[in-house]
């Protein structure tokens, strides 16, 4: 395979040069220094090829990243983000076609970048290069949105070193009115585990990384926070800082906007041996600064994500039935972002359910009787789906019906009862 790689990136139009590497292949697989050029530029660059290819695209890096400023796609080790894989259909059987579009596609990326006097992808891109930087390695929970105030968060530290490290991490930060329930599954979790205070600062104007294999110290941090917030904004977060006893483990947590629309997140951590006041206060040159590996929980990002472009969170809808019809399209509803459920059905689960049902054998009780279905399917959703407000009634469908108005109050409803009559009965009712 080496030897049909490398004839292959010969043959390329536009590569100059090609050298086989021994030092850069890490994992298993062959790499190549390559010289590649693209609109009067030459570009030294470190291709690797898995031996999984064609199934895994080659990674594509830049030999001399130290050589140029921060750019958009590109991490901070100089690894090239060349194409984006989900939905992508590959020929495995034309190699070097692959080879060509792979180079190629960097090369476009590379140029692209490299000439956008805005940065505009790079600080849109901002949340991915500074979490390429050196870290811990260890992710942080953040439920923490938007909304253009500085806020005092209550960070989760590792005090029991759960995680083996030599040094402390932050399980997670959290705003007080995140608007999740606590038994949300990484809310609960967080229980018994130490807290202290951090601080979340909305910057008005996006950030610039630091250059590829260059450090932030904790002045460079300080200088972000002067430059990019306005007067009202450092005047809160400096008495915020103040409040905060001395330490050797601060976090910060930061968002700018995107060129698009929202905005990005993400967080600092400064550790040193002895404490001292806030960094902000004292950037110390001694704080040893690294990202934290932020897993946003803000309703925002996740709306986003889950590819929710209807506003769905605000609509309210009825399922009237939860057995194993209507506790499924819960369920799908919540993961779609409908807003406000209300679950109503006055049966309990049995064992005979299990197979059949959402739920399983979660909802059954050994001392009694199982749980009633909604009160189970309102604490699995609330425990997997953080942001979705849950209303239950255990109550006979007939109940409601008296109540002035109750059907009133929904976008939708949807009925799952299985009892025709029922069913009937419900749907002209509320045609009248």
């Amino acid at each position: 395979m080496s030897k049909d790689i490398f004839t292959i990136l010969q043959g390329l139009p536009c590569v100059s040069l090609v050298e086989p590497s021994t030092k850069d292949v890490g994992a298993a697989g062959q790499a190549f220094h390559i010289h590649a050029h693209k609109n009067g530029r030459e570009w030294k660059l470190i291709i690797h090829v898995s031996d999984t290819f064609p199934f895994d695209l080659p990674k594509i890096s830049i030999e001399n990243a130290a050589d140029y400023q921060a750019m958009g796609h590109i991490d901070w080790h100089g690894d090239v983000c060349y194409i984006d894989k989900q939905g992508l259909v590959i020929d495995y059987n034309r190699t070097q076609d692959l080879i060509l579009d792979c180079v190629d596609e960097a090369l476009e990326t590379l140029d692209e970048n490299f000439n956008d006097p805005h940065k505009v992808e790079l600080q849109n891109d901002f949340k991915s290069y500074w979490e390429s930087l050196p870290s811990l390695g260890f992710k942080t929970t953040c439920f923490v949105s938007y909304d253009g105030n500085v806020k005092e968060l209550t960070a989760y530290r590792d005090s029991r070193n759960e995680r083996k490290t030599k040094k402390t991490t932050c399980f997670a930060v959290v705003e007080d009115n995140h608007g999740i329930v606590n038994y949300y599954y990484l809310i609960n979790t967080l229980k018994g585990k130490k807290t202290e205070k951090s601080i979340y600062i909305p910057l008005d104007m996006p950030a610039t990384p630091p250059s590829p294999k260059q450090h932030w110290n904790a002045a460079d941090i300080v200088n972000v926070f002067e430059a990019l917030a306005n007067t009202n904004i450092k005047k809160i977060a400096l008495n915020l800082a103040k409040k905060q006893k001395w330490s050797n483990y601060f976090t910060i947590i930061f968002s700018h906007p995107r060129s698009d629309s929202g905005h990005i997140f993400w967080g600092v951590q400064f550790h040193r041996k002895d404490t001292a006041p806030h960094p902000l206060l004292d950037p110390k040159s001694d704080w040893d600064i690294s990202p934290l590996l932020l897993g946003l929980h803000n309703k925002e990002h996740l709306l986003e994500r889950s590819a929710n472009t209807a506003n769905l969170d605000k609509n309210r809808v009825a399922i009237v039935g939860c057995g194993s019809v209507g506790s499924g399209i819960a369920v799908q509803l919540a993961k779609a972002g409908i807003g406000e459920l209300h679950l109503i059905d006055f049966d309990k689960m049995e064992v005979e359910n299990i197979y059949r049902h959402t739920l399983g054998a979660t909802a059954l009780n050994n001392e009694s009787d199982g749980f009633y279905k909604t009160d189970a399917l309102l604490f699995k959703i609330a425990t997997d789906i953080p942001y979705t407000k849950i209303v239950n009634f255990n109550d006979h469908l007939l109940n409601l019906t008296v109540k002035k108005g109750f059907f009133e109050y929904f976008d939708a409803i949807v009925i799952a009862t299985g009892d025709f009559t029922c069913e009937l009965f419900l749907i002209d009712y509320i045609k009248h």
